[in-house]
């Protein structure tokens, strides 16, 4: 009786050891495929950050170009605005200078 207890022992021992040896080499493949996952999340990310400061970068000068041109537009226009006024103001004062000896009499057709 003890033979078979000893022979049913052994045997469900090996049976354990081989369970736990396939479960040790199942979780090393998990951590190797886990490590593998990680390497490959860190140079994604590191590639996502370089890209995305790369892309910062050029809208950034292309902001600010846009930005000096309509700074420079708004100039133009309010130089030629302000050249327009000055006209302005001196073809008034040629009409009203020359409106200075008329009257109602004077100008009769």
């Amino acid at each position: 009786s003890s033979g078979i207890n000893a022979e049913y022992g052994d045997k469900e021992q090996e049976r354990i050891q081989q369970k736990f040896t396939k479960s040790q080499d199942a979780f090393t493949q998990a951590e190797t495929a886990y490590k593998a996952s990680v390497e490959k999340y860190n140079k994604v990310q590191e590639e996502f950050n370089d890209d995305m400061t790369n892309s910062c970068k050029y809208f950034g000068e292309v902001e600010q170009t846009h930005l000096s041109s309509a700074v420079e537009f708004a100039k133009r226009l309010g130089e030629m605005e302000s050249e327009l006024c000055e006209d302005l103001q001196r073809n008034c004062e040629t009409i009203l200078g020359g409106l200075v000896g008329y009257t109602p009499e004077n100008v009769a057709f």
